[in-house]
């Protein structure tokens, strides 16, 4: 591997993380560009200095895999029953391939690869929201969760909103109880019963209620 080529490939790999971390950023993942470039560099790195000592046997790209799967678990995390960042950490992983790729000179299929990955997260976006389970796949008995908000008294409209705009389908409240904390916090306590998929609509739920700048969202399934 010359310089130039050398510069020409660090380049390219600079340009796919970047455009792989703004598509993260983009659609509101907690992982931007910044760890994607970071992660690129890295990999391609590794993947030159075998390149440059005359080494073809691919046991740095081994290594390299193996090093990003520790890396990409640190963006998982449990909420509840769900688990989240297992998206996040497939791109990370992805984005290590594809510097790999454009390390050993193979420019033209990581450019490809990367518009294939930046192109299936967008669209598999847009599936995720519009993709349902049949009913018959599915278990339709109710469960009822508590769910816990801690806000300002000048919040509470806002919280009650989030409930009407944004409660699933299969979903209902069957109560909403206002308790004062302070003279200006308070402590809202909403039960709510929903069939499908439980778990993933009330997670959804309160993500949705955090983002109107509450102080905090807990839930918990209600004793039957």
């Amino acid at each position: 591997m010359t310089l130039l080529d050398f510069i020409i490939r660090l380049l390219v790999v600079v340009a796919v993380g970047f455009a792989i971390g703004c598509e993260r950023q983009i659609t509101g993942h907690n992982t931007s560009f910044k760890t994607t470039v970071l992660i690129a560099i890295g990999s391609f790195i590794f993947v030159a200095v075998e390149v440059m000592i005359g080494k073809g046997d691919a046991r740095m790209a081994a290594n390299v895999i193996t090093g990003i799967g520790f890396l990409c678990s640190g963006v998982i995390f449990k909420n509840g029953a769900n688990v989240n960042g297992l998206n996040t950490s497939a791109t990370l992983w992805a984005t290590a391939a594809i510097s790999v790729l454009i390390g050993y000179g193979h420019i033209w299929e990581g450019l490809i690869a990367t518009a294939v990955l930046i192109g299936l997260n967008i669209i598999m976006v847009f599936g995720d929201q519009h993709i349902r389970p049949l009913d018959k796949f599915v278990d339709l008995t109710s469960t009822s969760y508590y769910i816990y908000i801690e806000c300002l008294r000048i919040d509470v409209k806002k919280v009650k909103k989030t409930f009407l705009d944004d409660l699933p389908k299969k979903a209902s409240v069957d109560s909403f109880e206002l308790d004062t904390m302070t003279g200006t916090k308070c402590k809202i306590t909403v039960k709510v019963s929903t069939k499908g998929n439980p778990y993933k609509d009330i997670s959804n739920l309160c993500d949705k209620i955090f983002e109107k700048e509450v102080i905090s969202v807990t839930y918990e399934k209600a004793e039957e």
